[in-house]
């Protein structure tokens, strides 16, 4: 459930970047949903009774945390997607579960890369390909720009899938206190660069689909799916929560299905299969992995 929450909020986010994009520059855009979130989130943990961390050395993995994780991957995809269209970002973040599961080997005990896993993830991201678009999704006849497009949101996704490991070891935190924290000091990094290089409080004019979509940006894709991330990562680690990115094509593909009236068909049909199947696959080995090293305990 946790895992479908957070891909049906991520799989909207680039949906909706498109259409902030129209008023905000790539920076405002990441600085306003960060601050959104932050409020949100700061806001719950008081009044669930949670008190943000008081100690350098928890706040030193929330900074961190909040750079690769939040703030620099955000600002990244805003403008990433000024060059490419939201598809070409949804299968390169499809990255991110292969960069956790690099990341998760030499960072955790129990997350350690095997051949099933690698075949899960690659089967998975072959689904995604599939899905979206087959060889032409990433065409790269269209100049310089697309191309560092690509490679901003390829290196959000390398910054998601190492942040993910980062705040599995805030566990000891509640997930409240860190969820707010990690969104409070993205918001202190990114506030002064938007204000400087993006500043949208000096737009005369906003499309109040831009400050709609903002708002949406702010609320799911930043406060509540963090918050959920944070939760799902202390309960089944940082290699199964990252597939949630396989599964933010399929939201978007399902969109398109039932809103917009697009043609299903077989091939997308199969993509999904094979996306479905390198999860089940994945978490099957996972799990398996678990119960080995629990026993040697």
């Amino acid at each position: 459930m946790g895992l479908a929450l957070l891909a049906l909020s991520w799989g909207s986010s680039f949906f909706f970047v498109e259409f902030a994009l129209i008023s905000f520059g790539p920076l405002a855009i990441a600085a306003s949903r960060i601050s959104i979130a932050a409020l949100v989130l700061f806001l719950i943990a008081r009044i669930k009774g949670h008190r943000l961390p008081d100690n350098r050395k928890d706040w030193g993995l929330l900074i961190l945390a909040g750079a690769v994780g939040t703030s620099i991957p955000f600002s990244l995809i805003a403008w990433g997607q000024t060059h490419i269209n939201s598809s070409d970002a949804a299968i390169l973040m499809a990255f991110s579960p292969l960069s956790t599961l690099f990341f998760a080997h030499f960072m955790t005990r129990d997350e350690k890369i095997t051949g099933g896993k690698i075949f899960g993830l690659l089967l998975g991201f072959i689904g995604v390909i599939i899905l979206v678009g087959g060889s032409e999704a990433l065409d790269l006849d269209g100049g310089l720009w697309p191309v560092l497009g690509r490679i901003a949101v390829l290196t959000a996704a390398l910054g998601y899938g190492f942040s993910s490991l980062l705040l599995r070891k805030a566990s000891r935190m509640s997930s409240f206190s860190s969820a707010a924290g990690v969104m409070i000091v993205s918001a202190v990094m990114i506030i002064p660069f938007a204000l400087v290089f993006d500043n949208p409080l000096q737009l005369s004019h906003v499309d109040i689909r831009s400050l709609l979509a903002v708002i949406w940006l702010g609320l799911m894709p930043s406060a509540l799916a963090v918050l959920v991330l944070v939760i799902l990562l202390g309960r089944i680690g940082a290699t199964f929560v990252a597939l949630n990115n396989y599964l933010v094509p399929v939201v978007g593909s399902l969109l398109g299905v039932f809103i917009l009236g697009e043609d299903f068909g077989l091939l997308r049909g199969f993509g999904l299969l094979l996306i479905l199947s390198g999860i089940l696959l994945t978490q099957y080995v996972q799990r398996r992995q678990l119960r080995r090293l629990r026993k040697s305990l």
